[in-house]
């Protein structure tokens, strides 16, 4: 009997252990992406957009995203990549000051987070700032710069989504989509500019755009771990996404951003790849 009431208090000794240490992972976790969310870096992040003015190439919005595909997307991954690569195609059009186009890319992530259900559940404002609503309704208003600051100067709410998984599920892959759009069309900017030497210079730039994304899955020490966090059906993202974008990334870095037409075509096929696998999963 003895042995018995031994052997259930070390069971219980075991599970609170347990919970103990997962609670410090995610504290740990959560500083994390406290860390490569920061204001300056969702910045840098989204500057790319505008680089690509900058530079001289034009805006092509068959790169974009259906803002149709929204209606139709249920709750899940691709829902929450989604989200991210709506992100992306805002400021994109934005940048250009195709004002119309970024009010129906913002419009269509404000559905897919109502989607989710999560207002009222969590602090959704990291996702989708006050301020954008502000822009919804005045379209005029919606400039790069404006809607750059509204996410920047919410960058401390990342840490509050933690909180709860899935609101560390969908920062997770908002953030991947936010890159792979970014990348998508970038890389794709640069094959149809004929690899213009001056919008080359937008390579460099890259970088920042990637960093964050494979800072947040590289603080996962094991894909056990990770697959605490995430869908079981999941949690693999972690090494096949860090996988690809820290090729990229190093390529650029080694390179010193001077790329060729056959590498930059290699990344044109990566995220191209990447993004179909994402659509696959749509009804």
């Amino acid at each position: 009997m003895k042995s018995l009431r031994f052997l259930a208090l070390a069971l219980v000794m075991l599970v609170l252990a347990a919970g103990t240490a997962l609670a410090s992972d995610i504290e740990q976790y959560k500083t994390n992406v406290q860390s490569a969310l920061t204001k300056d870096k969702i910045t840098s992040m989204m500057e790319v957009a505008k680089l690509l003015k900058q530079y001289g190439a034009s805006y092509q919005q068959p790169l974009t995203s259906d803002t149709a595909l929204a209606g139709k997307l249920k709750p899940g991954e691709a829902l929450r990549v989604m989200i991210g690569m709506y992100q992306f195609d805002a400021v994109y059009a934005a940048a250009y000051g195709r004002k119309k186009d970024a009010v129906g890319f913002l419009e269509a992530r404000a559905r897919l987070v109502d989607k989710m259900n999560l207002r009222g559940r969590l602090d959704v404002s990291a996702l989708f700032p006050q301020k954008l609503d502000t822009l919804l309704k005045n379209p005029d208003g919606a400039t790069f710069d404006d809607i750059v600051q509204a996410y920047a100067e919410n960058a401390a709410k990342y840490e509050e989504m933690m909180n709860d998984q899935v609101g560390f599920e969908t920062i997770e892959a908002s953030l991947y989509g936010f890159v792979l759009e970014g990348l998508y069309v970038t890389s794709n900017s640069l094959l149809t500019s004929g690899m213009d030497p001056e919008l080359m210079q937008v390579v460099g730039h890259v970088v920042p755009l990637i960093q964050p994304a494979l800072s947040l899955y590289e603080s996962f020490t094991s894909v056990e771990h990770y697959a605490m966090y995430v869908d079981p059906d999941n949690f693999l993202e972690r090494t096949e996404r860090a996988a690809w974008l820290k090729i990229i990334m190093k390529m650029i870095i080694d390179k010193k951003a001077k790329l060729t037409e056959k590498q930059v075509k290699a990344i044109v096929e990566i995220v191209s790849k990447e993004r179909a696998a994402i659509y696959s999963t749509m009804p």
